[in-house]
């Protein structure tokens, strides 16, 4: 579980205040819900600037946003780590080859999962960004069957940092 701020603004537009608010407001509510401080964020949009990047190396130890891509000793940055978005027309073909071109060139592969739901209400929260159950547990068992570790963004971050 990463923070995504409170009110998901655009931050680049908000004051210094007003995004350390975001951000430490973000992580208090969360680890109240699960007793656990979250120390990833998502930037709302995948957008950031200087004065986010400031207050986000403050509150978390990594932060991604919406980039495609795949991460790598050679590109690594814990404050812009690369992703794949999965959409509602992402296939489970498509994840598998995900998974297995990060397990060719040694990369660490994150699929970003914006909502999971079969009934989405209210409807606004369908669309691309919503896949269902039946096609997350599909994606899951592709996963499942590559033979990939999977790992949480702590443990991903605590292999890959002394690399560099």
């Amino acid at each position: 579980i990463a923070s995504h701020t409170v009110t998901h603004d655009d931050l680049t537009q908000e004051t210094a205040a007003q995004v350390n608010t975001e951000m430490s407001q973000s992580q208090a509510t969360l680890k109240s819900i699960t007793g656990v401080s979250p120390t990833d964020l998502a930037y709302p949009y995948g957008l950031y600037n200087s004065t986010v990047l400031s207050a986000a190396k403050q509150y978390y130890t990594a932060a991604r946003g919406v980039e495609d891509g795949y991460n790598s000793v050679d590109n690594f940055n814990p404050y812009d780590l690369k992703v794949q978005n999965v959409y509602d027309t992402t296939t489970t073909a498509q994840v598998a080859d995900w998974v297995a071109q990060a397990q060719a060139t040694d990369t660490w592969l994150i699929l970003v999962y914006h909502s999971v739901d079969d009934n989405p209400n209210p409807a606004t929260d369908a669309g691309i960004y919503n896949v269902t159950t039946a096609q997350f547990s599909a994606q899951l068992t592709a996963i499942k069957a590559s033979g990939v570790t999977v790992d949480t963004m702590q443990q991903a971050l605590q292999v890959l940092t002394p690399q560099l």
